[in-house]
């Protein structure tokens, strides 16, 4: 009798453990989900004029953050129109780099750090090569005429 209830106690903790591994697991897609897509800071009308306009396409896999940049300068002198984003996701952020080849060279423009803040995403950057990059930029994710079908 005593195995038996045993038993019985020890499945009920494997049920639990893998309904939260579940969980888990699914939080992180869903998180996932909402990271990737296109996100821009062009056309806010309410804040200050920012100092570039940023458009950036995110790819969020579980743990691997891929991406591309465009950044123009609002004063219209400098312009990076393609750099390749790659970092991770950690803990509710990605950290990552943009970089990009310039003249059979890989050239690094910055370190980036994104932080999802309700519906904007909140990018900071440092260690950033000329004036191709933002200091920080709230951007906030264009909607898909796909999802509207």
């Amino acid at each position: 009798m005593l195995i038996k209830a045993t038993i019985e106690e020890v499945r009920a903790v494997i049920a639990a453990v893998n309904d939260l591994r579940r969980f888990i697991r699914e939080r992180g897609e869903r998180r996932a989900d909402a990271l990737t897509g296109l996100w821009t800071n062009e056309g806010d009308v309410i804040g200050p004029i920012p100092t570039h306009y940023v458009d950036l396409e995110l790819l969020v896999e579980r743990s691997k953050v891929s991406g591309i940049v465009r950044s123009n300068t609002t004063r219209g002198r400098t312009s990076l129109p393609n750099g390749s984003l790659l970092g991770q996701r950690r803990w509710g952020k990605i950290t990552a780099e943009v970089v990009d080849v310039r003249r059979g060279r890989l050239v690094k423009f910055g370190d980036i750090t994104l932080r999802l803040k309700g519906e904007q995403l909140l990018w900071s950057a440092k260690n950033i090569q000329g004036d191709f990059l933002p200091k920080s930029a709230a951007l906030w994710k264009l909607e898909d005429d796909d999802e509207d079908d």
